[in-house]
């Protein structure tokens, strides 16, 4: 476990100081505090991307002209779709079974709502795959027909 800031922890390094005494060492280590500010930090991020029903990943280009990146991207969101799906259910069904009335709230509150518009803004990239996809398969076969 972390250590608390300000903590003057200290341990013996087995060598003799000019004293004779055994010298000590200052144990560095990460404070309890930075480490949850730094989980803080990172709960926040993720609720800031949560809550971007546009938000699209870094590689992901809805102009690219390519067919093959229409039918990854409607994968990847199928995939993520599909898992968050199962966590929703799983607490749902997990839900019931909760006897304390405030974690019962929580879950319902905030996990569950927050997974709902994550599988929102899923299937809505999903649709736009699926309609990009459909797109570009009419220009091949277009491109066909002219040859």
């Amino acid at each position: 476990m972390g250590q608390l800031r300000g903590e003057d922890n200290t341990v013996p390094s087995g060598r003799r100081g000019d004293s004779g005494g055994v010298r000590r060492l200052r144990v560095l280590s990460a404070s309890v505090e930075s480490g949850s500010q730094a989980a803080g930090e990172a709960a926040r991020v993720a609720a800031e991307k949560i809550g971007d029903a546009e938000r699209i990943f870094p590689d992901e280009d809805p102009q690219s002209q390519h067919l093959d990146d229409a039918e990854h991207w409607f994968n990847v969101y199928t995939e993520l779709l599909q898992a968050k799906a199962s966590l929703l259910a799983a607490l749902s069904e997990r839900l019931p079974e909760m006897n304390e009335a405030v974690a019962r709230h929580e879950v319902g509150d905030t996990d569950a709502v927050l997974l709902r518009q994550e599988l929102a803004r899923f299937q809505a990239r999903i649709d736009f795959w699926r309609r990009r996809r459909a797109e570009l398969l009419a220009k091949l076969a277009e491109a066909e027909r002219e040859d």
